[in-house]
């Protein structure tokens, strides 16, 4: 799991026009708490879900993407996560810096995206979502049984903040231990 200063040290790379706001932003030391050990960020961006008007951040890993923003009135950490397997389409409006993505269960729309990131982030989606719905080979190496319950934990502990639905916790859980 990366450390706060590593994620601080790799924002100007993954987004050189906007990583001044971006470190600046109150959702960016909340995100060493919501990556994975094995996690990569490989994408990042200030962002706006219209619903309810929250501003925040959204991230692309290697494994998932996610938005994060605080809100509320104890400024609480708030978490809309988008499994890449449950991704059915992506969709861009660039005139307006929209990104669309359709998932099994729902749309969730993005807006304020600036144009030079946004068909970059539409593709890398679209391609990590296809990647998934792929059948899967079969792993090159099993994880440890420590691994894997601290794995196991972590989605347990997201299911008990509201960060995943039960119904993303039994699918993690279930992709976690190869059913």
């Amino acid at each position: 799991m990366p450390t706060l200063s590593e994620i601080e040290k790799l924002i100007p790379q993954l987004n050189p026009r906007r990583y001044t706001k971006l470190l600046k932003m109150k959702e960016i030391p909340e995100l060493v708490t919501f990556l994975h050990p094995d996690e990569t960020i490989l994408r990042i961006t200030p962002a706006l879900l219209p619903e309810g008007v929250r501003n925040g951040i959204f991230i692309a890993t290697n494994t998932r993407c996610f938005f994060l923003y605080k809100g509320g009135f104890f400024s609480e950490i708030f978490f809309e996560l988008i499994l890449y397997d449950k991704i059915s389409s992506v969709e861009f409006n660039m005139s307006i810096g929209q990104l669309v993505i359709y998932t099994v269960s729902k749309k969730i729309e993005f807006q304020g995206i600036i144009k030079e990131e946004l068909r970059d982030l539409c593709d890398f989606i679209s391609s990590q979502a296809h990647k998934k719905s792929e059948p899967a080979a079969a792993p090159a190496s099993v994880d440890t049984g420590n691994d894997m319950i601290a794995q196991l934990e972590r989605l347990s502990h997201l299911k008990e903040q509201g960060a995943i639905t039960e119904e993303e916790f039994i699918v993690a859980k279930k992709k976690l231990l190869g059913m």
